[in-house]
């Protein structure tokens, strides 16, 4: 292996226990049902369905998520992951979009999704590292 191949491995590491901290904190949210709630109460909830849905995602940008989940949520889960909360909010609108298209790939949320292994699935096959 490369000394190149190495550091790409490690960012990768780094990547998927992101990943694996905001899977954890969807699991926190209520999984994907809580999320389409606190979409939908927020009036975004044509943005949760176009994930679930087999349309082009539609992007989401970090103030939004700020805006949805609340700033001490927000703050919990950049203390995990040892960031700053802009930066956990921008995480969470850049790989929420993907986790949760690829985890409905029909178009619709599978009954018992378990989240977690379904996403950890998709670290495995690099599905969801860009």
């Amino acid at each position: 292996m490369s000394f190149f191949d190495q550091i790409a491995n490690m960012l990768s590491r780094g990547k998927n226990q992101q990943l694996l901290h905001v899977m954890d904190w969807v699991e926190g949210q209520g999984g994907v049902s809580g999320l389409i709630e606190k979409f939908s109460q927020n009036g975004l909830s044509d943005t949760i369905h176009s994930w679930i849905g087999t349309e082009t995602n539609t992007p989401i940008n970090a103030d939004q998520i700020s805006s949805i989940f609340g700033a001490s949520t927000i703050q919990k889960l950049a203390e995990k992951m040892g960031i700053d909360p802009s930066e956990a909010s921008s995480l969470i609108s850049q790989h929420l979009p993907a986790l949760i298209d690829k985890v409905t790939p029909n178009g619709e949320v599978p009954n018992n999704l378990d989240l977690k292994s379904a996403g950890m699935n998709l670290l495995k096959n690099n599905s969801l590292i860009k």
